[in-house]
């Protein structure tokens, strides 16, 4: 076994998709996670051994079922996942193209529409936009001067956010192409989170801020780990922020409260952690080599 990097969930909230660095993809059914908080190991209904030729770092699903993965590999793989008539197989994939678009590691990945994909990584410190129905990339967005870390679709119109390693955030107009604001931190920028008026933001000093998405003012800052932190994200209402960190532990707070909560702990750093749709359960993946599924109800 190997540590677990990328975990995603489908938006039906169905599936879920796990990536690890043994090159491994798997993909499983949340049905037992919603149906009981029993502890239980859960069975992959499809493992795919070696999917990439690198770690798989980052995963995404659209709405129409069509999972992309990220590599250190270089390259973006897209897997169709549908339900399947056989009672023994519930879910069947089908390989749905290969973009090596990248010059580097694939970090992060957002469907932007159901065929048009952003994604940032090492290599060049560029946003690279793609077609998936035609393989190419359409749109290159330059501007940040190291590797960009993190990527999220901005809370209005054709928006996107990135955040870098050269320690920015940045606003772009996806459609133009054009960098509609810039905001310089201290520290690199690892993870991001959008909502409509606002913008959550992870930092390498194990800090998490939130920014007003119009003004880009600072809203309010926390400081809810001790290592990196490595992952935020909102919860589905909204009102919740979820962040994972090298620390351990996984941590949850009130968007403009002042208390967080260790809701989650590992025996090595946390890599990622994201919410199930239902917004009561949620997974986190390790260097511990696990990927573990929590509940909020139990």
């Amino acid at each position: 076994m190997q540590a677990v990097r990328s975990v995603a969930f489908s938006k039906s909230g169905q599936l879920v998709a796990v990536g690890a660095n043994s090159k491994c993809l798997r993909i499983l059914s949340t049905a037992p996670l919603l149906d009981n908080c029993r502890g239980e190991e859960l069975k992959a209904l499809q493992e795919l051994p070696r999917y990439h030729r690198g770690s798989i770092y980052c995963l995404a699903w659209s709405r129409d079922r069509l999972l992309a993965s990220g590599s250190n590999d270089k390259s973006i793989k897209l897997l169709i996942c549908q339900p399947s008539t056989d009672p023994s197989n519930s879910v069947v994939c089908e390989a749905r193209g290969r973009m090596n678009i990248h010059q580097g590691t694939v970090r992060e990945l957002v469907f932007l529409t159901e065929t048009l994909l952003a994604s940032g990584g090492s290599g060049e410190p560029s946003l690279l936009i793609s077609d998936c129905e035609t393989l190419q990339m359409v749109t290159n967005l330059s501007g940040h001067e190291r590797q960009v870390l993190s990527v999220a679709r901005g809370g209005q119109g054709l928006t996107i956010v990135s955040g870098g390693e050269d320690g920015t955030m940045r606003l772009w107009d996806w459609s133009s192409g054009k960098c509609i604001h810039t905001l310089s931190l201290s520290e690199p920028v690892t993870s991001l989170s959008t909502r409509e008026q606002t913008v959550a933001v992870a930092t390498v000093d194990g800090s998490c801020a939130v920014y007003d998405a119009r003004s880009w003012g600072l809203v309010t800052s926390y400081q809810p780990h001790s290592d990196e932190c490595r992952s935020v994200r909102h919860s589905p209402c909204g009102r919740w922020l979820l962040t994972g960190s090298y620390d351990g532990s996984v941590c949850l707070g009130e968007e403009g409260g002042a208390e967080w909560v260790e809701v989650a702990q590992h025996e090595d750093k946390v890599v990622q952690a994201r919410w199930h749709p239902s917004g009561e359960v949620f997974a986190s993946t390790s260097s511990d080599k696990t990927a573990c599924f929590w509940s909020l109800r139990c």
